[in-house]
Order: C-alpha cells, then structure tokens, then sequence
C-alpha cells in the first residue's frame, strides 16, 4: 500500500540545531528547533530524600525574576521572540544514582530493579510529569509538584516536545547499552505512566495532553529498532498506542569512518529516504528527524570538512552542510536538526564533534558567527516560506533541485550545485525555469558575512536563466507565469 504522507514542512520549520548552554536568541533565528543537551540530573539533583520525599528542580536554565515576580528561562525568549521549538534531550542518570558509579544506566527507582518492567521507573515518570507540568501549556495543581523551589508555578507554555535519552542504543558503552525492551519499558512510564498504572502524577501526557514523545536519538538509521519499538507496544500495552507520537529520532554523519565525506559520496538523500519509507510503513504518522548531523573544521578529526580547493575549513564546512541540509529536505526527513551550534575548542582540536560548530567561542566568551551561519541564515531567510518540490536533475555535473513557496505558490526556487569536492564548475549553464511573469530571475550566492548573500537580477531569455554553476550551491528564485 502507498501509506500516507505528512505535509512538508516549510524551512523556516524545517531546521534546528543542538547545543547545552545559554544564548542570546540571535544565534539561534535561522532555526525554528532547539535541541538541549541536559541530563536527568539536572532535574533530579535530590541526593538527600529517597523517592517519594525527594523533590526536583527545574532551574537549570532559569532563575525566579524578583522584579518580573516570574521565573526567568532563556529559553522563553527562544519560543517567544523567535519562535521556535524547544526541547531536552534528558540523558543518564538522577543524581543519586550518579554518585554511585553504576555499570548500568538505566534510571530505575531504585537499584537492581527490573530495567525491562515499566513500573520500575516511577521515578523517572514523576519527573517527567513535573518537568511537563512546569514547563507545558496545561496548568496543573500545583500542590503535586515537588519542586525544591518556591514558587511552584505550572502551564509555562515553552516546551511541548521532549526526549527521554540520547544515543541510548549506541554499541560502543558496554553495559549502558540499553535494548529495546527496557527503553519501551522507561518510554511508556514517561509517556503516561504505563497507561496510569503508575497513578495520575506520572508521564508527560498526565500533565499536558499537549506534550509529545520523541525516540531518544538513535546512532544509526536503525528502522529495524523502531520496528521492535511498535511490537512491544503493540504486545505490552493495552491501548497498543505507539506512544512516540513526537516523532523517530535518527542520527547520521556522512563519514568513511576516517573522516568525513560529502553527502553525494554518501548517497544521503537515499538512505534517508529509505529510512523515511521503512518508517512510513511501520507507523505512518511518525514524523522523522534527522536530530545529529554536521562537520568538524578540524582536518585532524576523523568528521573533518571535505575540502575545497582554494577554500577555507570554515567555508567548506559551510558549503557541506547546505548541501546535507537540500538532501534532507528532499529525501522526505521533517527535519534537520545541526550538531552543533558553537565552539569552545581550538580550531585543529582533533577530538571528533569540538569543532562541529557554527559559531566560535573566544576566551572572552565572545561569539562569531562563522561562514556556516551566514550561510543558513541566507538559505532560511530566502527559502523560509518554501518547501521541497520536485527534484529536477541528479546526474552530471550539475544537480537541480526545485524548491516551491507554500504561501505564494507561483513563486520558485531553484537549488544548483556541481555535486563533486575538486574544483568542478560548469560555465554558462542553461537553467530551463519555464515562462516567467516579467522574465527575470534573481541569483543568491552564500557570501561569508551576509544574512541574506549576494543578490543579482538576471534576465530569462526563452525560459531559460543562464549562470555559473560551481560546487558551492546557488539559488535562482522566479515567479512563474505564462
């Protein structure tokens, strides 16, 4: 059966990025999600009261606002100046199970309980179903919260999404490796505290019937996994409700495994769209997100750039994520979420994902926005209205993709790139966009300090736009008409 599609998203919507600490929401505008690296921990840091006594706090990023008699979250101004998403990635283990140094990570409420029995984790559960409470859009009683902090406020309305994990599945952590079963025993917890076998202060969906689970990233396009995750929901609950209704989570580097390669060597819009296809087909209304993808600088780390000739590691960097970015739009994905937003490390750090970011963090702790950013900034600001429409040519030395204006519908955008890393340009290349309104085209190229790139008009002669196609991409926007 041809299963049913979800809308594309336009690209305003489309993309998001990672990162752990504060920001000043500049940073952030070209991206409508906001991944936030935090840990359970951070939340449940009570190492004095065992469960039920003990209490959670929410102010990890945020403080109470005397003057404003309001708590204060950077991420407020996040959702409310620019709109967008945000939301945690709650990764390990309560605080009290940390200090403990346990082999396994599995935050079950007390040690050696069963990690495969969802009514173990109650007290991940009431955590969820706090942190939901405080931070979603459907006022709670307060008197069930236990907060360490005073005043217990609920229904803050800036996160509706959230992600009980990260990478838990990766093969490389020994006995934190956590299977299938014991994260489908943690998830329906944390969804609605198994179906309310926990009781009513369990579960995000408890809290706010707005709130949405996500799959904990998973280190590969591992469709097969969320093959298993249906079958135990299906086997181990009741409703059989496949309760990630927040999307499937799947990470993916284009990597040779000694450093990075570019997405066309990747085939990247082909395994995604398999991946988008095998997911369709095992639970057809689950969003895909491609939540970790992105380059280090770094020519010493085994993620480094494809290089350019005669380009900068900065804009190299830049130039392969936009191209990462257009083979996820087409390939079906909902969303591309970057790793990773700035930088602390040393341009040539060797270590893998340091020197992945967009931004560089001086020693002052200042901020500059490098190549990449300027990039995406100009790429989300021309195309945030469109969506992915028809894939126009994928062979030779050129590749066309053709973007289309939700709101405006007669209004187009073409994506053009020579899809090869050694120098390759094609000269004067005929670009076939069809009749125009008033024969004219506009041409942006990506310029390293401009949010909006180089803009130049150019002339349609018999539906036809002539340029210069090199392998860093370009964009010809036109209106149709007859």
């Amino acid at each position: 059966p041809i299963w049913p599609r979800i809308a594309r998203k336009m690209m305003k919507d489309f993309l998001g990025v990672n990162y752990f600490n504060e920001v000043d929401p500049k940073w952030v505008k070209p991206f409508h999600y906001s991944r936030l690296y935090t840990f359970a921990m951070d939340f449940d840091n009570d190492s004095a009261n065992a469960y039920p006594k003990n209490k959670y706090n929410m102010l990890h990023n945020g403080h109470w606002d005397n003057d404003a008699k309001d708590y204060s979250f950077f991420m407020d101004r996040i959702v409310r100046e620019n709109g967008g998403n945000v939301w945690c990635s709650i990764m390990g283990l309560p605080l009290w199970m940390d200090k403990k140094e346990l082999e396994n990570n599995r935050p079950v409420t007390e040690i050696n309980m069963d990690p495969e029995n969802p009514l173990s984790y109650a007290r991940h559960s009431n955590m969820m179903w706090d942190i939901a409470a405080f931070f979603g859009s459907t006022r709670a009683d307060t008197n069930l919260l236990s907060l360490s902090h005073r005043p217990k406020r609920s229904g803050r309305g800036i996160m509706s999404l959230y992600e009980n994990g990260n990478e838990d599945d990766a093969t490389w952590v020994g006995d934190k490796y956590c299977s299938p079963l014991e994260y489908f025993a943690q998830s329906s917890a944390d969804y609605d505290g198994h179906e309310s076998a926990l009781g009513k202060t369990f579960g995000i969906k408890n809290a706010d019937s707005n709130s949405r689970l996500m799959t904990s990233g998973m280190i590969e396009l591992d469709t097969n996994r969320v093959r298993v995750y249906k079958f135990l929901c299906s086997t181990l609950r009741r409703d059989k409700k496949f309760i990630w209704d927040g999307g499937i989570h799947y990470h993916h580097y284009s990597t040779n495994g000694k450093h990075g390669i570019t997405p066309e060597e990747d085939s990247l819009r082909w395994r995604l769209m398999k991946a988008r296809e095998a997911t369709y087909r095992i639970q057809p209304d689950a969003e895909c997100f491609l939540g970790e993808n992105g380059y280090d600088k770094s020519q010493v780390s085994r993620q480094g750039t494809p290089m350019l000739p005669g380009l900068s590691e900065e804009q190299c960097q830049g130039i392969f994520i936009l191209r990462s970015i257009n083979a996820t739009a087409f390939s079906g994905f909902d969303a591309y979420i970057l790793y990773w937003l700035r930088d602390a490390a040393i341009k040539d750090d060797p270590r893998v994902y340091l020197t992945s970011g967009v931004l560089r963090e001086s020693q002052d702790g200042k901020l500059e926005p490098l190549p990449a950013w300027f990039y995406i900034s100009t790429f989300v600001n021309t195309l945030g209205n469109y969506v992915a429409g028809g894939i126009v040519n994928e062979k030779g030395n050129v590749w066309v993709y053709k973007y289309r204006n939700k709101i405006s519908p007669d209004s187009v955008a073409y994506f053009v790139y020579c899809p090869t890393h050694n120098g390759t340009k094609v000269e004067n290349y005929q670009l076939k966009v069809g009749g125009t309104v008033n024969g004219e085209a506009q041409e942006i190229s990506f310029a390293e300090n401009s949010v909006n790139g180089n803009i130049s008009g150019k002339k349609i002669v018999n539906g036809i736009a002539t340029l210069n196609v090199e392998e860093k991409p370009k964009i010809v926007v036109v209106k149709e008409g007859k």
